[in-house]
């Protein structure tokens, strides 16, 4: 009975400790006692720039208050904090000034403790197209196809209150309203149906658009398919050299599910990384390796772009500034502070950095990701090309983030 006391008195610890999951906005950050050191390992000109933007879209666009934990900032008013940030500072030193003067430090609820959280990062891959199925380019890139059809569950709890507990399962990220992907099913011996839409496994396995040639952009690798789906955007590079961008445009609803959490018996944890999975792939027969890459069974179709990759927020991204976190919990379109271990390499082709240096800098909340879920999740931009995909492969570490909310002395002074 003794050591069953003991257990149980454990158990009862344990559970005592854990934290509570965060239940909305209101519970998803909080103001610091502490605030962090400010700095910046970027240029500073790219930072006044992305502020711009961020105020410029938040200006024109129809989002509304911007909720910081508790704290409910209208927008306008925090567009105004913003535009005085950027002009009362020359240079970086003014900026951390009228930063640390005018604004106070919110701290995200995080994983274990407050403010930690785990970033990962993803970049804007350069990619071999052809126009034609070859031997190693043979992975159809898709558009959007017609027959998707949108589910707004939010009008459904208008008229079935109890389906609120449904409504909150729901995990769409691209949208502020709750909604899920489906495809109509008709069929002579019974009522017309509408059913989940096309898995992975359907659409690249069982090829369920092989006749819809209309809706394939390029031809690409396989593996370099799937992990342009992860990364949201990407330059794809034709036979004759012309290149085209290409950006998200629609998914087709069913939950993102990380390959390589399912593959630790093959690659050790230390040694994860976007590349080692990438290795792994390739050295796996076409067969094999489709049965690994269906059990992700989300999938990503794009459009052709004309600027730089477009963030959820509906601004370009900004490279080494722009993230994407929890658009249920965090508001789009502030700036935050992150601090964390950036990767050193010894040279372009390592796989594996030398070293983790400490760095931080201001980033911009703009965009959301299949991935990017719960108060503990940032996913930082890299950037495009070899030198931002080498840094991108391997962030999984531990950070601190922080956002920015302006004093209402500031708030007052901008009435």
């Amino acid at each position: 009975m003794k050591y069953n006391f003991i257990a149980i008195l454990v158990l009862l610890l344990i559970w005592g400790c854990a934290r509570a999951p965060v239940k909305d906005r209101s519970e998803a950050m909080r103001k610091t006692s502490s605030a962090p050191v400010v700095s910046d390992d970027l240029e500073f000109e790219g930072l006044i720039q992305g502020i711009q933007a961020n105020a410029d879209f938040l200006e024109k666009s129809q989002r509304g208050d911007l909720i910081f934990g508790q704290q409910r900032i209208d927008k306008k008013k925090y567009i105004s904090a913003l535009r005085y940030l950027c002009k009362n500072t020359a240079d970086k030193e003014s900026f951390y000034k009228s930063v640390n003067e005018n604004f106070d430090f919110y701290e995200v609820y995080g994983l274990d403790s407050w403010s930690e959280i785990k970033a990962t990062s993803y970049y804007s891959p350069l990619l071999k197209g052809s126009k034609k199925k070859t031997k190693k380019m043979w992975q159809p890139l898709y558009s959007t196809p017609k027959d998707i059809l949108v589910i707004d569950v939010d009008e459904f709890v208008d008229s079935f209150p109890k389906w609120k507990v449904f409504k909150e399962q729901i995990l769409e990220q691209r949208s502020s309203r709750s909604l899920i992907k489906a495809r109509l099913v008709e069929e002579k011996s019974r009522p017309s149906r509408i059913v989940p839409y096309f898995k992975r496994e359907d659409i690249d396995e069982k090829e369920v658009f092989k006749k819809q040639k209309d809706l394939v952009i390029a031809y690409v690798d396989p593996v370099d398919s799937f992990f342009l789906q992860i990364q949201g955007s990407g330059i794809i590079e034709m036979e004759d050299g012309s290149r085209f961008t290409v950006g998200y445009a629609n998914q087709n609803g069913h939950p993102y599910v990380a390959i390589g959490s399912l593959l630790l018996d093959k690659i050790p944890k230390e040694k994860m990384s976007m590349q080692s999975l990438q290795t792994y792939l390739r050295s796996l027969s076409k067969k094999e390796m489709q049965k690994v890459l269906n059990k992700n069974p989300s999938y990503v179709f794009f459009q052709k772009i004309d600027s730089k990759p477009i963030a959820f927020l509906g601004t370009e991204v900004v490279d080494g500034r722009t993230v994407a976190t929890d658009n249920s919990l965090f508001p789009k379109g502030a700036l935050a502070f992150l601090e964390f271990e950036k990767p050193v390499f010894d040279s372009p082709q390592a796989v594996e950095p030398v070293e983790w240096k400490k760095s931080a800098r201001f980033v911009l909340d703009q965009d959301t990701g299949g991935a990017i879920r719960g108060p503990g999740r940032l996913d930082l931009y890299a950037g495009g090309g070899p030198a931002a995909e080498q840094f991108a492969g391997v962030m999984k570490n531990p950070a601190r983030l922080f956002y920015l909310v302006p004093k209402p002395e500031l708030l007052k002074k901008l009435d």
